[in-house]
């Protein structure tokens, strides 16, 4: 069974370049997703929606009801190493593809001699995260997809009081 693998090109400065996102292996997909949650949750993530039914699961929040000065402040309690390397790891999902078709893995170390614009880095990381959870966002391809909601593995988010 193959990998999910989007290839697209991306204006960088004034070269375009041609890049494969690959999704992770499901084990490694999984320790990303509880990475994280961790970070999003130590960082009080939580604490930025108002009028969360309570019992109700995330996918019931009404995102007009998030508060965004609760996000900043939560942002401000993120370790930045950890978001760091979170981005490092979905950076590893790609790939540059050569004028020669040749595929050469993206390392945060080297990226800086592949791409020259942040923008660039941006769309690299969000390509290789929409590959990762397009099943999630679309429902998966399963005739029995895993009720993967809060509140199915009995976590529930309240408003702090």
């Amino acid at each position: 069974m193959a990998r999910k693998e989007i290839i697209f090109t991306l204006q960088d400065a004034e070269r375009t370049l041609k890049f494969k996102a690959r999704q992770m292996p499901a084990t490694k997909l999984e320790m990303f997703i509880i990475k994280l949650a961790a970070v999003a949750l130590h960082g009080g993530i939580a604490n930025s929606f108002n009028g969360l039914p309570e019992g109700k699961g995330i996918s019931e929040i009404n995102w007009r009801d998030v508060n965004i000065d609760e996000v900043f402040k939560s942002l401000g309690n993120v370790n930045v190493e950890e978001v760091a390397e979170l981005g490092n790891e979905l950076l590893k999902c790609c790939s540059l593809i050569t004028s020669d078709g040749v595929e050469q893995e993206l390392m945060p170390e080297t990226i800086d001699a592949v791409i020259e614009e942040v923008g660039s880095l941006w769309t690299l990381k969000k390509k290789a995260f929409e590959v990762n959870f397009s099943s999630f966002l679309k429902g998966g391809k399963s005739n029995e997809t895993p009720d993967l909601s809060p509140s199915s593995s009995g976590i529930h988010f309240s408003k702090k009081q």
